[in-house]
């Protein structure tokens, strides 16, 4: 009789703590679906106590490895740097280059305050200034195209001792006279410059009409010439010539 009246209450209390260990497991899925663990109970005189962490970050936290690039809270408008005017420092003022110089510029292709430009490409004019060498050879060069008839020489009389021509000996010449010759500009011809040989020579081609036994003649010449050796006015002379060739044309 006493296991009957026993029964109810054992019924009972076995449905009571079913229904505490279902709660409490309730409680502990509704706290791990929020990111919230226990931490594992550790005896009271644990050293290491203070160094462990129990508690896992939220999934929601941010750190380098789940966010590597954060945007900033405050969405600024930059305007474009080359639009803005730029704002100069006294290092900006120190010219530690060797453009824009005043005593030379860049490979001698602009006019300088103590230095002119001789740089020359095709195209270019420049005037040659005829010197006595050229004016002779111009001279030589008419001479061959266009001899003049050879006069009949006088035959010596049988028995004469003299000769049929006699000069007479060559005059000295006189080295300060060459010297003044050498300095007079007998004319001046216009020549371009048909080609660049190298960085350092160019070749001038240019044509001049003289007046050679009352009759108009064109003469063309040829020259190599040294870049340094041009003026400032565009000038060259002709005892500064390397190499020439001058050819009658008609």
């Amino acid at each position: 009789m006493n296991l009957f009246k026993n029964l109810p209450i054992a019924i009972i209390l076995l449905s009571l703590s079913s229904c505490a260990n279902y709660i409490a497991q309730m409680h502990s899925e509704f706290d791990r679906a929020n990111g919230i663990e226990q931490a594992p109970k550790q005896s009271s005189n644990d050293k290491f106590k203070m160094y462990r962490q129990y508690q896992q970050p939220a999934s929601n936290s941010v750190n380098s490895a789940t966010k590597p690039y954060m945007e900033p809270a405050v969405k600024r408008q930059y305007s474009n740097s080359t639009n803005v005017r730029k704002r100069y420092k006294a290092n900006d003022l120190v010219d530690n280059q060797n453009t824009g110089s005043l005593w030379a510029g860049e490979q001698a292709k602009d006019n300088y305050l103590f230095t002119s430009n001789n740089h020359k490409t095709n195209g270019d004019i420049i005037l040659i200034k005829v010197a006595a060498k050229m004016k002779d050879e111009i001279t030589a060069e008419l001479k061959r195209a266009f001899p003049s008839p050879s006069p009949t020489q006088p035959s010596a009389q049988p028995g004469s001792t003299t000769p049929a021509n006699n000069n007479g000996p060559a005059p000295a010449s006189n080295p300060a006279e060459d010297n003044e010759s050498a300095e007079v500009i007998y004319d001046r011809i216009s020549s371009v410059v048909v080609e660049e040989i190298n960085k350092d020579h160019l070749l001038l081609r240019g044509r001049k009409n003289v007046l050679y036994k009352n009759r108009k003649r064109v003469v063309e010449i040829q020259a190599l010439i040294s870049r340094r050796d041009i003026a400032s006015d565009d000038t060259v002379l002709s005892d500064r010539i390397i190499e020439n060739n001058i050819n009658v044309i008609r």
